[in-house]
């Protein structure tokens, strides 16, 4: 009689297969999200300017797709933590699997849905520049040109940062309750603090600076390697000792 060895490869695959399939109300949460905000934005998000004189009146308004970008990065967070939950996580044992297996096949599936994500969000704001040609009555000057190989890449990192530090806050509360409360504190509220205290510039401007004010995509992509790589790091480490259901 022989012994068939799992193949590491074959058993994440089949996980995130079984994930896209069973987790397909997350998808529908995105679309539902990326539509809320794109009603959003069809309101004047850019500011407003006017004047008037003898015979004629004009007011400028903007608008930009920014929203739906933001709106997309928080449903990228909360979705990664979502998935690290008990009822999420013991589904990975109705087939064959180990702690690796399953945070393997979640990394993957979080980084298809920021993809996808990411992709929707810079469709949505064509979607939003069509809809104000089609139901504003003015005239519009649009700025920016067609989406960039670099900046379709940016976009797809963003998202998958904030999923990656979603799904670390998410694990490291499993593996530890503690962290409900010593991840606030030490994320917003001791920055907050020390910024009050001593009037240096907060955690978060530095983080978003550190990637924004990036205009090489090779740079951008070192700075998200070596953003992401600890988050790995952390993620192995706490799903290593998290209890799994006993079979």
């Amino acid at each position: 009689m022989s012994i068939a060895k799992a193949d590491f490869w074959s058993i994440v695959m089949k996980h995130l297969r079984y994930k896209l399939k069973a987790y397909r109300g997350i998808f529908t949460s995105m679309i539902i999200v990326q539509v809320v905000a794109l009603l959003l934005s069809l309101g004047s998000t850019g500011g407003a300017v006017g004047s008037s004189s003898v015979g004629y009146t004009f007011e400028v308004n903007g608008y930009s797709g920014n929203l739906i970008l933001v709106f997309t990065m928080i449903w990228s967070f909360m979705t990664a933590i979502v998935i690290t939950t008990k009822a999420y996580r013991y589904n990975d044992f109705l087939m064959v699997s180990n702690r690796l297996t399953s945070q393997v096949s979640s990394i993957l599936f979080l980084l298809i849905t920021s993809i996808t994500g990411a992709l929707a969000a810079i469709g949505g704001e064509y979607l939003l520049r069509d809809l104000l040609i089609l139901f504003q009555d003015a005239n519009f000057v649009f700025e920016g040109s067609a989406p960039t190989l670099q900046g379709i890449l940016g976009t797809c990192m963003y998202l998958i940062v904030f999923a990656l530090m979603g799904y670390t806050s998410g694990m490291l509360v499993q593996y530890n309750q503690l962290f409900v409360v010593i991840l606030p504190v030490s994320v917003i509220g001791i920055p907050l603090l020390i910024s009050f205290i001593f009037g240096i510039s907060f955690l978060f401007e530095d983080l978003f600076l550190f990637f924004l004010n990036e205009t090489s995509i090779l740079i951008f992509t070192m700075k998200f390697l070596l953003f992401i790589l600890p988050l790995l790091c952390i993620n192995l480490f706490a799903g290593n000792r998290i209890e799994v259901k006993m079979k």
